[in-house]
């Protein structure tokens, strides 16, 4: 298994310019990666920062740690750099207008993009780089199954939804230091037309 014999999440490549072929691509979804519990959902871990070799090794060892309680998932971490590849390939001139016009020292503002898009088109599983779960994830999936083809929380209890949420129980504002999804799922077209949206009237 080289994603965990060497410690590192498998890094997205997804240039032009990328010459080392040790580096995994953007995954295409297969039936290895979809079971009958996630419905839809692929087995990957998405997780950014600006640079995988740049974070401190706590950090590092935070996420050796996540990748040996999610044994048959494929970790990936991307990097600023590849972000923006991903954003001038796959993303509308609005979406890429908007992403330029955010600050680069707002590094979870671009983070905040790069979720909704990785979901969009990859589906997944989403994890801030200081988050985490314990236990076996596939087991604690289990609980819930079968899931559908979203799946968010809220602060307070967790909470399952196949549409964009209403709040019409009030259940308050929507985790975003994790978020599952099938890929192509609506929600993350309404999402990313939000947050251009809002950075336009900026």
């Amino acid at each position: 298994l080289p994603l965990l014999t060497d410690k590192r999440p498998l890094v997205c490549a997804e240039s032009q310019t990328e010459t080392d072929e040790s580096t995994p691509s953007i995954p295409q979804v297969t039936p290895h990666h979809i079971d009958d519990l996630l419905y839809g959902i692929p087995r990957y871990i998405w997780m950014s920062a600006p640079s995988y070799d740049a974070l401190c090794e706590s950090y590092k060892d935070h996420i050796w740690d996540l990748m040996q309680r999610a044994l048959g998932w494929e970790v990936f971490f991307v990097s600023d750099q590849r972000m923006q590849v991903m954003v001038s390939k796959h993303c509308s001139e609005r979406e890429q207008m908007c992403f330029s016009r955010i600050n680069p020292k707002y590094g979870p503002a671009k983070a905040d993009f790069a979720r909704c898009l990785l979901m969009r088109l990859y589906g997944g599983l989403w994890l801030d780089l200081k988050s985490g779960w314990q236990g076996d994830l596939s087991k604690n999936l289990s609980k819930f199954g079968p899931l559908p083809p979203l799946v968010l929380g809220h602060w307070g209890w967790p909470s399952q939804h196949e549409h964009i949420p209403q709040d019409v129980h009030n259940y308050g504002e929507i985790q975003q230091w994790w978020l599952m999804s099938a890929p192509g799922h609506a929600m993350w077209d309404k999402a990313l037309a939000a947050v251009c949206d809002n950075i336009k009237k900026d």
